[in-house]
């Protein structure tokens, strides 16, 4: 993988949405202790070259352009 495109997911926790980048070494010590916290699993996947451009796709791609189904859930993963 090409370092200028790390694979990031997202939590959101209170309204905060934090980019975690699949291939860290402490990926899933952070995703243990973001979900004791509460934090939900978002259905996004995005390719950026850090977690501000990580965030800064999810909010040109995502919030602008939201897509809800049934019952005001997400319905896919999305690919940004």
């Amino acid at each position: 993988m090409n370092i200028k495109n790390k694979e990031f997911i997202f939590f959101s926790i209170e309204d905060i949405i934090i980019p975690q980048e699949l291939d860290s070494e402490d990926f899933g010590e952070v995703a243990r202790e973001l979900i004791k916290q509460k934090a939900i699993l978002l259905p996004v996947i995005c390719h950026a070259e850090s977690d501000r451009h990580a965030v800064q796709s999810y909010k040109d791609k995502i919030i602008s352009h939201s897509i809800l189904g049934g019952g005001n859930n997400i319905n896919k993963i999305f690919r940004i």
